[in-house]
């Protein structure tokens, strides 16, 4: 169920919703609160909704997806992509093709992305494990690069512009970076062992391997298939892990400065 702000896990709707409703309004007898009902969304998974329910409460019944802080939670979780990241894309483009028609300068327009379209990014990069393909981030600095030179011929190539300022770039962010950097930060909380990070918890039981092992394990390519949470698999897939491995036995760190950045910047971000 869904209303404003508020998210709630309920098993035996059956029994449960009544029991909610129950709660609600004595809280709300007391607070002021009221649930607007009208504008609640029911996702059901699992189990089946009696008509006798539904047409006690004129919630949105059996719907597809719900919005919740800014991410689209999907009832078939292949469609999380699609609904979020593919949706964004469009959202910018249209953004992005808006704001081309105003005069500004190359810096401006880098200053733009680095402002606006990198936070858009970056909360769904650290929201969703979701695996992207290096195409995708191709085809996003595409879409930038055309809003920096406003459609018109490339006078210098993006991975100049990405270039800090001290060595002669404008610091136009590596979003494929940024992406890896948020895969490093969930390796690196795996390492924590901390047990107030709940979906640590639920992740480190997955599999017979521990995670603190796993990113250096050299089974882990035909571990992975055996796991069914694809949240692990999602960050295991990446690259990056050599590179980790790499520098954790070279650094005593789990990432390089590179990633040590990128980490802290998401942070600060938050």
């Amino acid at each position: 169920m869904y209303a404003d702000d508020i998210i709630i896990y309920l098993s035996k709707p059956e029994q449960s919703i009544e029991a909610l409703m129950k709660v609600i309004e004595e809280i709300g007898a007391i607070s002021g609160y009221v649930l607007n009902v009208n504008k609640s969304e029911v996702m059901v998974m699992g189990c089946t909704i009696s008509d006798e329910l539904k047409h006690k409460y004129a919630f949105h019944w059996d719907v597809k997806r719900i919005k919740y802080l800014g991410i689209n939670i999907t009832k078939n979780l292949d469609n999380l992509y699609s609904k979020n990241f593919d949706e964004l894309t469009c959202q910018i483009k249209l953004d992005l093709n808006r704001w081309s028609i105003i005069p500004f300068s190359v810096r401006e327009r880098v200053n733009i992305i680095q402002m606006n379209i990198l936070p858009r990014f970056l909360f769904l990069f650290k929201a969703l494990l979701i695996y992207i393909v290096s195409n995708t981030f191709k085809q996003w600095d595409s879409i930038i690069m055309n809003f920096i030179w406003n459609g018109r011929k490339t006078r210098i190539k993006m991975k100049y512009l990405k270039l800090p300022k001290e060595k002669g770039g404008l610091h136009l962010p590596n979003l494929q970076a940024y992406y890896q950097a948020a895969q490093v930060k969930n390796v690196k909380i795996w390492m924590l062992e901390s047990p107030h990070i709940r979906w640590r918890e639920m992740e480190v039981n997955c599999g017979d391997i521990p995670l603190t092992a796993l990113p250096f394990s050299n089974y882990k390519k035909s571990y992975i298939e055996t796991l069914d949470n694809r949240w692990v698999v999602a960050t295991l897939k990446h690259k990056l892990q050599k590179q980790i491995t790499r520098n954790w036995l070279k650094d005593d760190n789990l990432i390089n400065s590179k990633w040590k950045v990128l980490v802290n910047e998401m942070e600060w971000r938050k």
